[in-house]
């Protein structure tokens, strides 16, 4: 029986990511992003394989999603470990220099690949101007339990007018900040708008006994609002109330 053209495609490259000769690079990248490509060039494993991966990776990120065989993190995780300690420099530098789309790829790759050597370079890039690269980016810190990260994702969930990376941001914070955190972004004014998001009123509530001097010093706030519900929030502790934080409720 004849092998299809497009079977036929994928064993040539099968066959020239296990002769790993670099020859082979501009044959291989003809056939990105298929998953086969991605690999025989990671076998490969010279500068110009890296910069030809990296550089069609949001291609195969958008791609992926459809191919139900495949694991994304195993198979990320798998490629990028051909190329080793220069792949993660590679992907640091590229995170700082590339554009939107490249930037957005390689910050899921980094949370694939989970090193937390690459907090600090994340980090770098929460301050971007773009929400859709700065969403990804809290989604990383939170996947590689960054609680160094906290700090910065609080100034930029009370900065950002973007639904979607502040509820990103949101529950981040939610699961790796403290209670001060909880308080800081809860009683902000103008009050941080959450639409199905973490439920940082529940969150202080289940501190307990912890809150009560917290919530004690609002009562003095010079927004009467913020005294009301500082009051409430103290009532219900006492009264032993436990409350869902649930962030899809």
């Amino acid at each position: 029986m004849r092998s299809s053209p497009e079977e036929a495609v994928r064993s040539i490259v099968r066959i020239l990511g296990i002769i790993g000769e670099p020859v082979s690079i501009s044959d291989i990248t003809n056939a990105l992003p298929r998953p086969e490509a991605v690999e025989a060039l990671a076998k490969v494993g010279d500068d110009r394989a890296l910069e030809a991966v990296i550089g069609r990776m949001p291609e195969w990120y958008r791609k992926a999603g459809g191919l139900d065989h495949l694991d994304v993190d195993d198979f990320v995780r798998k490629v990028f470990g051909y190329f080793g300690e220069k792949g993660k420099t590679k992907l640091h530098t590229t995170l700082r220099k590339g554009n939107k789309e490249t930037k957005i790829a390689v910050v899921k790759i980094l949370a694939a690949l989970g090193d937390p050597d690459s907090i600090p370079v994340l980090l770098e890039t929460l301050e971007s101007k773009d929400s859709s690269t700065n969403a990804e980016v809290a989604r990383a810190l939170h996947r590689l339990k960054a609680r160094e990260a906290v700090p910065k994702m609080v100034t930029e969930l009370l900065r950002t007018q973007d639904h979607e990376e502040r509820t990103t941001l949101a529950k981040a914070v939610l699961e790796l900040g403290s209670l001060n955190d909880w308080i800081q972004i809860y009683f902000h004014r103008p009050k941080v708008e959450l639409h199905r998001g973490p439920l940082f009123d529940a969150a202080i509530i289940n501190c307990g006994e912890e809150a009560i001097p917290h919530l004690t010093k609002l009562l003095q706030d010079s927004d009467p609002n913020a005294q009301r519900i500082a009051a409430e929030m103290i009532a219900k502790i006492k009264r032993g109330e436990k409350a869902d934080t649930d962030p899809f409720i």
